[in-house]
């Protein structure tokens, strides 16, 4: 994830599943964006749907619109911006820069886990197909 595709047609997919899950199963989401820096790539750029709610807006008219605000002139391209929309009800984020190194993702993980802590369907151990061993 970077925050450069922020709103594209995938994101418009994905923020729709996880507000269906979520409405209809009664779990708390967790969203961990795995976000890692910018590029200079536009293969990003799948935003072409917002200019066409005749299509696309009937499928979740709350997120469409919500996305749309990236049409605003000013609007940034952010991740941060589905927690401060509230794009999924109740979920917990976790926005922290994915680096590239084994240590700083095992660090990444565990504080990711830490954070999702209360999630529904999490248990107080280790991540499911860990081990503690």
């Amino acid at each position: 994830m970077k925050n450069q595709y922020f709103g594209d047609m995938n994101d418009y997919r994905k923020y729709g599943l996880l507000r269906a899950l979520a409405a209809t199963s009664g779990l708390r989401i967790g969203v961990c964006w795995m976000l890692t820096s910018d590029d200079a790539g536009g293969d990003g750029e799948l935003r072409a749907y917002l200019t066409r709610p005749g299509k696309w807006r009937r499928y979740d008219p709350e997120l469409y619109d919500a996305l749309s605000g990236l049409l605003k002139w000013g609007t940034d391209r952010a991740v941060r911006h589905a927690q401060e929309w509230g794009l999924v009800p109740s979920a917990k984020y976790f926005e922290v820069l994915l680096r590239d190194d084994a240590a700083a993702r095992q660090e990444y993980f565990a504080d990711a886990w830490e954070r999702f802590a209360g999630c529904t369907g999490q248990g107080s151990g280790t991540p499911t197909g860990s081990s503690s061993s």
